[in-house]
């Protein structure tokens, strides 16, 4: 059938509760026929940036954080023909600074009733809780669960962002509480997601070979062994870079140091720079460099105009910074070129030891 155009209601009723080192997000199940799944974003300020986006068919989340942090939440709803819905309210909490047994117990027992409201599954992300939730239960068999089966990944875009949807077959075993997802870009750098579904949406890093493997747990606190590792590279996207910015020019004896903001795209992988010797009615060069600046060799007393574009790793281009210009010297000034050369040194250190790792 034809896809409509007419997006899901809002999510409403969020609340936050906030336990030791997590927080249980809940909010009222939309009603719609053709509704999919809900996405849950998360932040530490409010949402002027955001740090981490989850996919899920479940009208609950319980995400894992630091201890004694503020977490800020929203939650919108997406249906089969790919309409979202706006964003719901923000709530926020912070986790406990210190482990209260009662206030866990009281809380999860609260949870523990509304199970079957709540798609007949246990929260997921309660791993360092196993062990309490076994007086919940009466069929554990002291066993680990049987590696899961089936894993499958495909890649595709959705609202313009990079995601990879993992499926893999149920476990049989009654005891089974929820499955880890781990996926990374080299085998050894892993990331973590914690569900009770058996199809899960993961943001990723657009056009990026990944790797991924799943284990079931249970209420036990066991863990079945991984599966083998399978791997898919990311879909493109279609969303260029930002503008490179703040774009300057130094002038020396015979090259110029060219300099720009760096691009936070995660994404990024190089730029393009542009040289002219007529404002770019031609282009006399192109230079690509993942660095933040070029230096330029040139002949002496020369004026060169430089433009500057980001690159994506998939081949998306921004536009064109503004264009800047710049004479080479006449004659060469030793001090001058080593107090440049040397201030050059310095904001590469930063680049490299603070700006590049954060």
């Amino acid at each position: 059938s034809a896809k409509d155009t007419i997006a899901p209601s809002v999510p409403t009723g969020l609340t936050a509760e906030a336990l030791f080192q997590k927080i249980i997000l809940r909010w009222n199940a939309n009603t719609e026929t053709d509704f999919n799944k809900y996405k849950v974003q998360v932040s530490m300020n409010n949402f002027s940036t955001i740090k981490e986006t989850f996919y899920t068919t479940s009208n609950y989340l319980v995400y894992s954080g630091q201890t004694n942090t503020q977490y800020y939440f929203r939650v919108s709803a997406i249906d089969t023909s790919g309409n979202e819905s706006a964003y719901s309210a923000i709530v926020s909490a912070i986790t406990a600074a210190v482990y209260d047994e009662d206030l866990e117990s009281t809380i999860l027992d609260g949870l523990t009733a509304n199970l079957e409201e709540l798609n007949n599954v246990i929260l997921p992300g309660l791993q360092t809780g196993l062990q309490e939730l076994q007086d919940l239960t009466n069929f554990i068999d002291g066993e680990a669960p049987s590696i899961p089966t089936g894993l499958g990944l495909t890649t595709e875009l959705i609202n313009g962002e990079s995601v990879i949807k993992v499926s893999f077959n149920a476990n049989v075993e009654t005891d089974i509480i929820g499955y880890e997802i781990a996926y990374s870009e080299d085998q050894i750098k892993w990331k973590y997601v914690t569900t009770t579904d058996v199809s899960v949406y993961i943001p990723v890093i657009a056009n990026t070979l990944y790797y991924v493997r799943i284990r079931a747990f249970d209420t036990e606190g066991f863990k079945s062994a991984w599966t083998p590792v399978s791997s898919i590279t990311s879909a493109k996207d279609t969303v260029p870079p930002g503008i490179p910015t703040s774009l300057t020019v130094e002038s020396l004896f015979q090259k110029i140091i060219v300099k720009w903001n760096p691009n936070t795209e995660p994404d990024l992988l190089k730029y393009s720079v542009q040289v002219s010797l007529d404002n770019f009615e031609t282009v006399k060069d192109t230079i690509y460099t993942d660095s933040n600046y070029i230096v330029y060799g040139g002949t002496t007393n020369t004026t060169y105009y430089f433009r500057v574009s980001a690159i994506d790793l998939s081949e998306n281009e921004s536009g064109y910074s503004e264009v800047v210009s710049a004479t080479t010297v006449a004659v060469y000034d030793e001090d001058l070129e080593s107090a440049i050369l040397d201030e050059l040194n310095e904001s590469l250190e930063e680049l490299n030891n603070e700006t590049l790792p954060s």
